[in-house]
Protein backbone atom coordinates (compact mmCIF):
# COMPACT_ATOMS: atom_id res chain seq x y z
CA UNK A 1 0.00 0.00 0.00
CA UNK A 2 3.08 2.41 0.75
CA UNK A 3 4.21 1.80 -2.46
CA UNK A 4 1.23 2.76 -4.35
CA UNK A 5 1.05 6.07 -2.79
CA UNK A 6 5.13 6.76 -2.91
CA UNK A 7 4.89 5.43 -6.51
CA UNK A 8 1.59 7.58 -7.01
CA UNK A 9 3.68 10.55 -5.92
CA UNK A 10 6.52 10.18 -7.66
CA UNK A 11 4.17 10.09 -10.96
CA UNK A 12 2.56 12.99 -10.04
CA UNK A 13 5.67 14.97 -9.48
CA UNK A 14 7.12 13.60 -13.17
CA UNK A 15 3.63 14.19 -14.07
CA UNK A 16 3.59 17.81 -12.82
CA UNK A 17 7.56 18.60 -14.16
CA UNK A 18 6.28 17.06 -17.78
CA UNK A 19 3.86 19.21 -17.81
CA UNK A 20 5.44 22.39 -15.98
CA UNK A 21 8.13 22.00 -18.90
CA UNK A 22 5.98 22.06 -21.91
CA UNK A 23 3.70 25.18 -20.32
CA UNK A 24 6.71 26.66 -20.28
CA UNK A 25 8.56 25.92 -23.61
CA UNK A 26 5.14 26.72 -25.20
CA UNK A 27 5.54 30.05 -23.80
CA UNK A 28 8.68 30.58 -24.82
CA UNK A 29 7.79 29.68 -28.71
CA UNK A 30 5.18 32.26 -28.49
CA UNK A 31 7.35 35.09 -27.11
CA UNK A 32 10.09 34.63 -29.78
CA UNK A 33 6.84 34.27 -31.99
CA UNK A 34 5.68 37.90 -30.75
CA UNK A 35 9.14 38.99 -32.00
CA UNK A 36 9.69 37.96 -34.73
CA UNK A 37 6.64 39.48 -36.06
CA UNK A 38 7.41 42.47 -34.21
CA UNK A 39 10.83 42.46 -36.09
CA UNK A 40 9.20 42.00 -39.26
CA UNK A 41 7.16 45.32 -38.88
CA UNK A 42 9.74 47.24 -37.82
CA UNK A 43 11.94 46.02 -41.05
CA UNK A 44 9.52 46.60 -43.43
CA UNK A 45 8.46 50.15 -41.54
CA UNK A 46 11.92 51.01 -41.51
CA UNK A 47 12.20 50.24 -45.52
CA UNK A 48 9.35 52.55 -46.33
CA UNK A 49 10.77 55.26 -44.24
CA UNK A 50 13.74 54.84 -46.56
CA UNK A 51 12.11 54.89 -49.53
CA UNK A 52 9.93 58.36 -48.54
CA UNK A 53 6.76 56.58 -47.34
CA UNK A 54 5.12 56.83 -44.41
CA UNK A 55 2.10 55.61 -42.16
CA UNK A 56 1.38 59.11 -41.38
CA UNK A 57 1.16 60.06 -44.72
CA UNK A 58 -1.53 57.07 -45.53
CA UNK A 59 -3.94 58.08 -42.83
CA UNK A 60 -3.58 62.02 -43.87
CA UNK A 61 -4.29 60.83 -47.61
CA UNK A 62 -7.69 59.10 -45.82
CA UNK A 63 -8.28 62.38 -44.21
CA UNK A 64 -8.47 61.10 -40.84
CA UNK A 65 -7.96 63.10 -38.10
CA UNK A 66 -8.73 61.72 -35.09
CA UNK A 67 -6.94 58.34 -34.42
CA UNK A 68 -6.95 55.62 -31.37
CA UNK A 69 -3.95 53.33 -31.22
CA UNK A 70 -4.62 49.77 -29.81
CA UNK A 71 -1.87 49.12 -27.54
CA UNK A 72 0.78 51.07 -25.99
CA UNK A 73 4.01 48.66 -26.21
CA UNK A 74 7.03 49.68 -28.37
CA UNK A 75 5.13 49.95 -32.13
CA UNK A 76 2.36 51.57 -30.38
CA UNK A 77 4.97 54.08 -29.08
CA UNK A 78 6.43 53.86 -32.63
CA UNK A 79 3.57 54.58 -33.87
CA UNK A 80 3.02 57.78 -31.93
CA UNK A 81 6.44 59.19 -32.56
CA UNK A 82 5.81 59.10 -36.56
CA UNK A 83 2.53 61.44 -36.21
CA UNK A 84 3.62 63.33 -33.36
CA UNK A 85 4.02 66.79 -35.38
CA UNK A 86 2.01 65.91 -38.30
CA UNK A 87 -2.11 67.04 -38.30
CA UNK A 88 -3.26 63.70 -37.25
CA UNK A 89 -4.60 64.01 -33.75
CA UNK A 90 -3.99 60.66 -31.04
CA UNK A 91 -6.93 61.50 -29.73
CA UNK A 92 -6.61 58.81 -27.12
CA UNK A 93 -4.67 55.24 -26.69
CA UNK A 94 -6.64 51.49 -25.57
CA UNK A 95 -4.67 49.50 -23.42
CA UNK A 96 -6.08 46.92 -21.44
CA UNK A 97 -3.36 48.12 -18.75
CA UNK A 98 -4.72 51.46 -19.14
CA UNK A 99 -4.87 51.60 -15.23
CA UNK A 100 -1.20 51.27 -14.61
CA UNK A 101 -0.45 53.64 -17.44
CA UNK A 102 0.00 57.19 -18.35
CA UNK A 103 1.40 58.55 -21.61
CA UNK A 104 1.94 62.18 -21.77
CA UNK A 105 -0.70 64.36 -22.39
CA UNK A 106 -2.79 61.06 -24.00
CA UNK A 107 -5.78 59.63 -22.51
CA UNK A 108 -5.28 55.52 -22.24
CA UNK A 109 -8.65 53.52 -21.57
CA UNK A 110 -9.21 50.09 -21.30
CA UNK A 111 -11.27 48.31 -24.35
CA UNK A 112 -15.11 48.83 -23.85
CA UNK A 113 -18.34 49.81 -25.39
CA UNK A 114 -18.15 53.08 -24.82
CA UNK A 115 -15.08 54.73 -26.18
CA UNK A 116 -15.45 58.37 -27.38
CA UNK A 117 -15.64 58.59 -31.57
CA UNK A 118 -12.56 58.75 -33.81
CA UNK A 119 -12.08 58.26 -37.76
CA UNK A 120 -9.80 55.11 -36.94
CA UNK A 121 -8.33 52.86 -34.57
CA UNK A 122 -4.94 51.47 -35.36
CA UNK A 123 -4.10 48.10 -33.52
CA UNK A 124 -0.59 48.08 -32.97
CA UNK A 125 -0.39 44.58 -30.69
CA UNK A 126 1.08 41.17 -32.82
CA UNK A 127 -1.02 39.25 -30.72
CA UNK A 128 -5.14 37.98 -31.48
CA UNK A 129 -4.95 40.81 -33.89
CA UNK A 130 -7.98 39.70 -36.20
CA UNK A 131 -10.04 38.96 -32.95
CA UNK A 132 -9.83 42.37 -31.71
CA UNK A 133 -9.95 43.72 -35.59
CA UNK A 134 -13.58 42.26 -35.41
CA UNK A 135 -14.32 43.00 -31.77
CA UNK A 136 -13.56 46.91 -32.57
CA UNK A 137 -15.73 46.92 -35.43
CA UNK A 138 -18.62 45.69 -33.85
CA UNK A 139 -18.45 48.28 -31.21
CA UNK A 140 -17.12 51.56 -32.88
CA UNK A 141 -18.07 53.34 -36.34
CA UNK A 142 -14.85 53.40 -37.50
CA UNK A 143 -12.06 51.92 -40.22
CA UNK A 144 -9.75 50.09 -38.45
CA UNK A 145 -6.41 48.50 -39.30
CA UNK A 146 -3.65 46.75 -38.19
CA UNK A 147 -0.34 48.49 -38.06
CA UNK A 148 1.26 45.69 -39.61
CA UNK A 149 -1.64 46.17 -42.80
CA UNK A 150 -0.83 50.28 -43.13
CA UNK A 151 2.83 49.56 -43.19
CA UNK A 152 2.78 47.18 -45.95
CA UNK A 153 0.11 49.56 -47.48
CA UNK A 154 1.61 52.98 -47.58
Amino acid sequence: MQKKIVLTGVMSMCIGYILGSYIQNQKRILFQSDVQSRLSIYKMWLEKIHKGESVAAFIAEKKYNSVAIYGLGKLGVSLINELKGKEINVTYIIDQRAEEIFYKDIAVYPFSDHLPEVDVVIITTVNDQNVLKEKIRRCMDCDVYLLEELVMTC
